[in-house]
């Protein structure tokens, strides 16, 4: 034994492979050489192929799709080569590990070591592997020479030598290391690295531990086993660790000195593997930071935590609308506590979001792809999302196309899960009806998917806006969270910020509650004089089991267990106290305001009382009537009052087929269009006009038409809350369009049958238009504008808007008006009409938060103050589109607070008359189906009442909101909700009597004569009462 383990063998190790692999060339390149000059015959006689042929092309076509990774098995195989490969490294390792200087060619017997038995068997394997390569290249000699050929050579070879000659050589097994290099190709190929960063990235990791593994390995072969013509006397021990070591404080510059080659060749190595490492290493550093810089950070993954919900937000992704969704979820009061959102984009950030994302990094991932992608849609973890927020462009030329790709978009979240939940904003309402052709879609179900029309929500509250100046403010304050007053603010400003941090929540009326068994106007007795709590709605369900929601049904409804009140309060605090309620705590504070809770008389006028189990609705009664299943004696009873109310009814009073619009004889657009000597015949007053601003593109007309015509601007959804039925006949506002006709004709089809719609062209004299139009005497004035280009710059997305209305607020200095209409016939009488009145009701719709200030001329708030205390704010001169932003997380976190929304502005539920446009009868056909379809009007309207005449007047010596609350909730009905009060009580000057909202006060709030009330008013109020101001 002695003998053999100093006698070195190395010869035979290095002299096998050179003979294996030159050999090898030998035979390959003359078969080679020969085979490319038999390449046209043998294309000639491809046809003519033997069974021999055929097999071999059928073996080399296998061996391809084996290492192809087409397939489920390629993909399978190339994993395990990739596994065997590390598991050779690891063989390596353990043996150098265990190496003895002293043996550096020990003998066997191999065969009866284990790890040497287990590396024969990989080198078997290997071979295998080398056999599969040959087979499957099409140019044999290339794949002979490459590297990993070479290598294969240099470590099978004499693996199978030392076996034969029963010695085991450690020396050049270190090269299996070069396989490494193939593990970025397999899983670009397996699909794990997909970006072209994370290739070079990885591709780079390997190739730097690969030169740093093959110079540990040769560093420590040549220190072991020292100069064959030193008689290998010259060597020092090393341990592989120490060579790893050793290789990289050299690479790296550091050189501690602590290890140093002591043989020659190790010496000559170490220079040349230096010189290699910094060439190579300055062309990679810079591939490698390049890599790193231009990786895309917003690609990973959503990280849960314990205990906490995530929501998604997509679609169009500006600061504006990601900070207006996050503002309610961070606010105090949100019921939604420990939520995480991910936002889903295909652009980087902007800067501002950026920085945005920066001061959020615990509760804000941003992920860089498409909601389209499921895979995108997996990094966010969508499937376990609490919902989904498909965000809309409101400036989008085209609004058929954003909304399609929306509606793509939610198709996609469902189609990856029909459990997630999705909340929509769409542009036009008209496109709802295709989100329930999407499979799992299901918006009836409680906290289910939700639809935001963008023109339908912002157009319903203008209109009631319209109905009741300044209302704007009180919807958007209870769609957006705001904060608590401060001490140091003035007074007006206490009380306005009281009012704005009033919320919508939802409250189960359990079994035990005191509320039950009292109708719905003691009980809002009850919970605002007890806890300053605003009961203003109650949802049930109807005898069919669907769910109703009554607006201030008054006495019509008697509470019951499992009905759920939609109160207005201060904070979740208040509700809590409703929640606890109970009978024995009747009564506790009624003495505060001398009044008795007393049991209503059912004799008191309008007192009769429904309970839930006796619901109507007409919209039942119309579908039963079409229904060919229906109850026949329902049927008949239906049609036997036909004619009958066909004979009755009269131009003045004719509803729509469903009972909640006042309907007429369609008219044509040019006879609804007026000129100058037309508009002088009419002399309108107390009217409404909607100043429309578009350009060529958005009206369809110009050069440019934007595809499918003229742009949609939702009148209808503006028109129809004003000619609700719950609305006299008497009460019916004029509404005058001024804009071009081109931008009304596109909607005409759906306005047609509304009376009293005029249309006024614009022309370049606004001032003129204007007075021609009696703007003096107008109830308000709508002024939005509309583009039919995208818009680049959102500082300048209002300049329609703003310019119109700086023109308005110029009207009102007297100077300017006598100036104006001087070519009137009598500009005395118009100078004394002027004179008396106040700053014009206005209304402007904006896109951006930067414009608010514009629409006030002498507005002097401080540059700091939030939005929502601007004075054009306050005062109910500007709906901003970004409120409806904060109605998608509104309805994440109530949605039965976004259904009362709705109900409030459209005047009714949404879902009763999108099920009638859904079956195609519309608005186009008058009412001759419905018995007693004028009970359906019995809804309760938004209006603003004066404490000086109306049905207010008997209530002026009320000397607080709670004593004012609960006379006029029993005498009329009238749910108070709020207080329009003069900003500047002493002042004389009509333009500086602007008045500011006060949502909900407290039930001590101190009244003023002055002082205007917003009321949820019945329709049984007469129209002599019905008197708005």
């Amino acid at each position: 034994m002695t003998a053999c383990t100093l006698e070195e063998k190395w010869q035979p190790y290095m002299v096998a492979p050179l003979v294996s692999f030159f050999g090898g060339l030998v035979l390959l390149l003359p078969f080679r050489l020969v085979w490319s000059g038999c390449r046209e015959k043998r294309r000639e006689a491809l046809t003519g192929l033997t069974d021999t042929q055929n097999r071999l092309t059928a073996m080399r076509t296998c061996a391809e799709n084996v290492l192809i990774g087409n397939s489920v098995f390629s993909k399978v195989v190339l994993i395990l080569f990739r596994i065997l490969d590390i598991v050779i490294i690891v063989v390596y390792l353990t043996e150098a590990n265990m190496f003895d200087p002293q043996k550096r060619d020990e003998c066997g017997p191999v065969l009866h070591d284990r790890l040497q038995l287990f590396w024969l068997c990989l080198m078997c394997v290997n071979t295998v592997r080398f056999f599969i390569k040959f087979l499957a290249a099409h140019d044999k000699c290339l794949m002979w020479m490459d590297i990993y050929s070479v290598v294969d050579h240099l470590t099978i070879i004499p693996t199978f030598v030392g076996a034969y000659l029963d010695r085991n050589w450690l020396a050049l097994r270190f090269l299996v290391v070069v396989q490494i290099l193939k593990i970025p190709n397999t899983l670009q190929i397996i699909h794990v690295l997909r970006d072209r960063n994370q290739i070079r990235i990885a591709r780079a990791i390997c190739i730097v531990f690969t030169v740093w593994f093959l110079g540990a390995g040769m560093i420590f072969i040549l220190e072991n086993n020292g100069d064959p013509f030193h008689n290998y006397g010259n060597g020092q021990a090393l341990h592989f660790g120490e060579c790893f070591y050793y290789i990289l404080i050299t690479l790296t510059t550091i050189g501690y000195g602590d290890i140093s080659p002591k043989t020659v060749l190790g010496r000559v190595f170490i220079v040349a593997i230096v010189v290699f490492a910094l060439a190579m290493f300055g062309s990679l550093i810079p591939e490698l930071g390049k890599a790193i810089a231009s990786r895309d950070r917003y690609r990973s993954g959503y990280k849960r935590s314990y205990n906490r919900r995530h929501v998604i937000i997509c679609g169009e992704i500006t600061f504006e609308t990601i900070s207006t969704v996050v503002r309610n979820f961070i606010h105090e009061d949100s019921a939604v506590q420990n939520v995480d959102i991910v936002i889903i984009d295909k652009d980087k950030p902007s800067t501002e979001l950026q920085a945005f994302f920066r001061r959020r990094f615990n509760d804000v991932t941003y992920i860089r792809g498409s909601v389209i992608d499921i895979p995108t849609l997996q990094l966010a973890k969508a499937r376990q999302a609490a919902a989904v927020f498909i965000l809309t462009n409101r400036n989008s030329p085209n609004q058929d196309e954003e909304d399609s790709v929306n509606i793509m978009r939610a198709t996609a979240v469902k189609n990856l899960s029909s459990d997630i939940r999705i909340i929509i904003q769409l542009h036009r309402h008209q496109n709802k009806e295709q989100l329930l052709n999407i499979p799992g879609w299901s918006w009836q179900k409680q906290d289910g998917d939700e639809v935001i029309c963008i023109s339908e929500l912002e157009m319903a509250i203008m209109a009631q806006n319209c109905l009741a100046p300044g209302v704007v403010t009180i919807f958007s304050n209870l769609i957006c969270m705001r904060s608590s007053p401060s001490t140091k603010d003035p007074q007006w400003m206490k009380d306005y910020n009281y009012g704005a941090g009033h919320e919508i929540y939802s409250q189960i009326i359990e079994a035990g509650n005191g509320l039950i068994g009292l109708t719905f106007a003691e009980a809002v007795e009850v919970c605002f004089v007890n806890f300053d709590v605003l009961l203003v709605a109650i949802e049930c369900e109807d005898h069919r089991g669907r769910s109703k929601l009554k607006v201030n049904p008054g006495r019509r409804i008697v509470l019951a267990a499992g009905h759920i009140g939609l109160f207005i309060a201060q904070d979740p605090g208040k509700i809590k106290k409703v929640t606890n309620y109970r009978q024995s705590q009747k009564d506790v504070k009624s003495s505060q305001i001398n009044l008795v809770l007393v049991k209503v008389d059912d004799e008191q006028p309008g007192a009769q009382v429904f309970t839930s189990d006796e619901p109507y609705s007409p919209v039942e009664d119309l579908f039963e009537y079409l229904d060919e299943t229906a109850p026949p004696a329902k049927r008949e009873s239906i049609a036997s009052t036909k004619a009958e109310e066909a004979a009755s009814a009269s131009v003045s009073d004719m509803f729509d087929v469903s009972g909640m619009f006042h309907w007429c004889l369609g008219q044509s657009i040019e006879a609804a269009t007026l000129d100058v000597e037309s508009v002088r015949e009419f002399d309108f007053s107390d009217h409404v006009i909607f100043i429309l601003r578009c350009d060529a593109d958005a009206s369809g007309g110009g050069d440019a038409v934007v595809s499918g015509g003229a742009r949609d601007f939702g009148l209808y959804s503006f028109v129809s809350p004003l000619r609700s039925s719950s609305l006299p006949s008497a009460a019916l506002k004029d509404i005058v369009f001024y804009t071009e006709v081109g931008a009304v004709k596109a909607e005409w089809k759906n306005l047609a049958h509304f009376p009293r719609l005029f249309i006024y062209p614009k022309t370049r004299a606004l001032h003129a238009d204007l007075w021609s139009l009696s703007i003096h005497k107008c109830s308000m004035c709508i002024v939005t504008s509309m583009s039919g280009a995208s818009v680049i710059d959102n500082a300048v997305v209002d300049k329609r808007t703003i310019l119109t209305t700086m023109n308005i607020l110029s009207l009102q200095r007297l100077e300017d008006k006598i100036n104006t209409i001087g070519v009137l016939t009598n500009p005395e009488l118009l100078r004394k009409q002027i004179a008396v009145t106040r700053d014009f009701p206005l209304l402007a719709l904006l896109e951006s938060e930067a414009s608010v200030p514009y629409v006030d001329d002498d507005d002097e708030d401080d540059p700091a103050l939030p939005l929502y205390l601007t004075m054009p704010y306050v005062c109910g001169r500007v709906l901003l589109a970004s409120v409806l932003d904060s109605a998608v997380s509104c309805a994440f976190m109530n949605g039965k607070a976004l259904r009362l929304i709705r109900a409030l502005a459209t005047g009714g539920e949404i879902s009763d008359l999108e099920r009638i446009m859904a079956e195609g009868v519309g608005i186009v056909r008058r009412n001759t189906l419905l018995p007693d379809y004028f009970r359906y009007k019995r809804r309760s309207s938004l209006s603003l009442l004066s404490l000086n005449h109306g049905p207010l007047e008997k209530f002026q010596s009320c000397t607080d909101y709670g004593e004012l609350m609960v006379k006029s909730l029993r005498a009329y009905g009238i749910l108070c909700l709020g207080i329009y009060r003069l900003l500047e009580e002493e002042s004389k000057d009509p333009s500086k009597q602007r008045r500011y909202v006060i949502t909900s006060p407290s039930c001590s709030f101190k009244l003023l004569l002055s002082d205007k009330v917003y009321v949820l008013k019945p329709y049984q109020l007469g129209t002599e009462e019905n008197s708005t101001v």
